[in-house]
């Protein structure tokens, strides 16, 4: 007796430190989403919430809607205190249809069966890598009106299946969610009108973006009205208005939402647009405004004002900024509150006509291997990716003009989920639209470049600072010479950038076409170039070289 009641109370003891068995699936990794007809290998991820190891069987199998079964496997692994396993099952045939994907595992002794099992349901529909594929269209619903300036997407995801939120904008309150999978719409609570605004719904000015629980919402038509969504409830809640900001402007126009982090803290990002280079971030837990570094312009420009057509996206921690009409790309830190230029979008395309970013333009951002943004020109049709590894770009398929023989205009949009690209059209139209990613779009090719002169004028306008990447320089350059910050020649123009160690070089350079701007000065200007890894070496980056010019 004296034994059996000390091993229970060792038992219990380890029972009160927390060594209780909990294990759950995570993640389904695939399949998922939309796919094509072809060979997949089931993953999924798994996590033990106990605190001790733990080794079981995991299952995964796939039904039809019907729950007829087509395909079933498990394994029998192991688990660390806290840890996560990611496992890999026997490749499946997938052929045209719509499943249903089901992780589950088994464990005795688990105290917490409701997140034993995880489901996901995938399509499987013949598609062609770099092409477009026309979805049902938007709902004409209560208005009877098409998708117009202040339609936009966002991500509606629940768990591992896939869904779409659309705003239809052109002053309506509608909004509805999208089943990608099942390709249906459901209308949900409308966007509510304000007693201030009481006529005033999504337009102009408008931006959406989902953070978490919640679809965030600038209305945008003049208002400086700011809206979250909670998505277990399907309510609206008002919440602190956007800052009327220096400029004293309402947002009508160039608005967009992004999400970033602080440090580990995440923040929705936005640029007021209405032409202004006002920039923001919102706490979502304090409902707070917090003023950040103006988006940044070129002294070629004229004040450099975000309006309508300038777009952000984010990679899940920086925000990218596509500017309207000049095409420029920009990356904002979020931790050091500064903005960098990337390669610019090119005016020029396949169809060889001078295009610039305008109204409909939008970005996606997809995580992989490079990571892509995918870019709406707006105005127009054409359709760009750029690589974050090789900041380049590369035109893609156009966005179909039929069946409307419409041009993306104010309301478009671009969204990357369920392993697609979708884009609503906008201009006056209700088309909604998947574009396929392929492996294959990045081997570079040389594209026309947006060169520009003159500094990069940040902050307040005070600090003059040239970033352009030496890339940039003209093609028409005769003669570079590179020296280092003692004076001596460590390079010329044949000889290139590779080789070159960190730090900083003083290069001179003479263009013909450049010395005609400087008015007749001959002269080479003295420039102040500084090489070094973007961001460190932990981000993987290849060497760039930023100049300064000093006149």
């Amino acid at each position: 007796m004296a034994r059996f009641l000390g091993i229970g109370l060792i038992i219990f003891g380890l029972s009160g430190l927390g060594f209780t068995a909990d294990i759950g699936v995570t993640k389904i990794f695939a399949p998922t989403g939309i796919i094509p007809p072809d060979n997949y290998i089931p993953r999924a991820q798994i996590k033990n919430y106990g605190g001790g190891e733990e080794s079981l069987w995991v299952y995964f199998r796939i039904s039809t809607l019907d729950g007829s079964p087509v395909y079933f496997d498990s394994n029998y692994v192991g688990v660390q205190a806290q840890g996560t396993t990611n496992i890999s099952f026997a490749s499946w045939t997938a052929t045209i249809g719509v499943y249903i994907s089901k992780c589950s595992l088994y464990l005795a002794s688990d105290t917490s069966p409701d997140n034993d099992t995880l489901s996901a349901r995938v399509r499987v529909e013949n598609l062609m890598p770099g092409q477009w594929y026309l979805r049902d269209s938007v709902p004409y619903g209560e208005s009877g009106k098409r998708v117009k300036d202040g339609g936009g997407l966002a991500d509606g995801s629940a768990r591992s299946d896939k869904f779409l939120y659309v705003l239809k904008g052109n002053n309506t309150s509608e909004f509805y969610l999208y089943d990608l999978i099942l390709s249906n719409w459901q209308a949900k609570r409308p966007v509510p009108y304000s007693l201030e605004n009481p006529s005033k719904g999504p337009k102009k000015g408008t931006a959406v973006l989902r953070s978490g629980n919640y679809v965030y919402l600038a209305k945008g038509n003049n208002t400086l009205e700011f809206w979250a969504y909670y998505i277990p409830d399907d309510t609206w809640t008002r919440l602190k208005d956007i800052p009327f900001g220096p400029s004293g402007k309402r947002l009508k126009g160039g608005s967009s939402l992004a999400e970033g982090k602080i440090g580990n803290k995440k923040y929705l990002f936005l640029t007021k647009g209405s032409s202004t280079r006002e920039f923001y971030a919102y706490d979502t837990d304090l409902d707070t405004w917090i003023e950040k570094t103006p988006t940044p312009y070129f002294e070629s420009e004229s004040k450099g004002k975000i309006k309508k057509g300038s777009c952000l996206v984010s990679d899940g921690e920086n925000i990218y900024l596509l500017r309207d009409k000049t095409n420029w790309l920009f990356f904002y830190d979020c931790d050091s509150n500064q903005w960098y230029p990337r390669e610019s979008l090119p005016f020029y395309g396949r169809a060889q006509k001078k295009a610039k970013v305008k109204d409909g333009a939008a970005m996606a951002y997809q995580k992989g291997n490079p990571d892509i943004i995918y870019a709406l020109k707006g105005g127009g049709n054409e359709f760009w990716g750029y690589s974050v590894e090789h900041d380049s770009w590369v035109e893609l398929t156009s966005l179909p003009l039929l069946p409307s023989n419409k041009k993306v205009k104010g309301g478009g949009s671009l969204l990357s989920i369920a392993g697609g690209i979708f884009a609503l059209k906008g201009g006056n139209t209700n088309e909604l639209w998947m574009y396929v990613p392929t492996d294959t779009i990045f081997n570079p090719a040389k594209t026309p470049k947006a060169v520009g002169y003159g500094p990069l004028i940040v902050g307040n306008g005070k600090r003059r600072v040239e970033h352009t990447p030496i890339s940039n320089l003209p093609q028409s350059l005769t003669e570079l010479n590179i020296f280092d910050a003692l004076g001596r020649k460590v390079r010329v123009c044949a000889k290139g950038w590779q080789g070159l160690k960190p730090g900083v070089y003083f290069i001179t350079f003479r263009d013909k076409s450049y010395d005609s701007r400087m008015r007749g000065n001959s002269s080479s200007p003295r420039v102040l170039i500084r090489l070094r890894r973007i961001f460190g070496d932990s981000k993987g980056q290849s060497p760039f070289a930023k100049i300064v010019i000093i006149r």
